[in-house]
């Protein structure tokens, strides 16, 4: 379980000045249970606050609040087999991650942040095999 706050203050100056406060209240929690070959597993991120502002306008697709929840599963049927199902964005969530920044094309070449729109729902199904 965690919590974390970021604060970015800009330079007013000539120095370096982008907008940053994408996600400034981030919550995280995992959770793992094992029984004989069974192995589960829930985590969660809820984010808050979450800017929606990009190059000056303001982006349709995220929201300022959402929560993802991803479930799996998986059964060693032996020491050298296993396999497993992943959901990932049980929630459904509309969000977008934050992937550095780039610079506008045009003067004064003003630095944008590069978002991410994040999948939605999806489901993984598959066999692992170690030699």
């Amino acid at each position: 379980v965690s919590y974390s706050y970021m604060q970015i203050k800009q330079d007013t100056g000539k120095g370096f000045k982008r907008n940053t406060n994408e996600k400034p209240n981030t919550y995280r929690a995992g959770l793992k249970y094992k029984n004989a070959g069974w192995t589960y597993n829930a985590d969660l991120t809820a984010v808050s606050g979450q800017q929606v502002k990009v190059d000056g306008g303001y982006n349709g697709y995220t929201d300022s609040n959402y929560f993802v929840l991803d479930l799996g599963a998986q059964y060693k049927i032996n020491d050298n087999l296993k396999v497993f199902a992943n959901v990932y964005n049980v929630t459904n969530a509309r969000y977008q991650e934050v992937g550095g920044f780039s610079y506008d094309a045009n003067p004064p070449y003003a630095p944008i942040d590069c978002m991410y729109p994040m999948s939605s729902r999806s489901f993984i199904i598959g066999a692992e095999y170690t030699f």
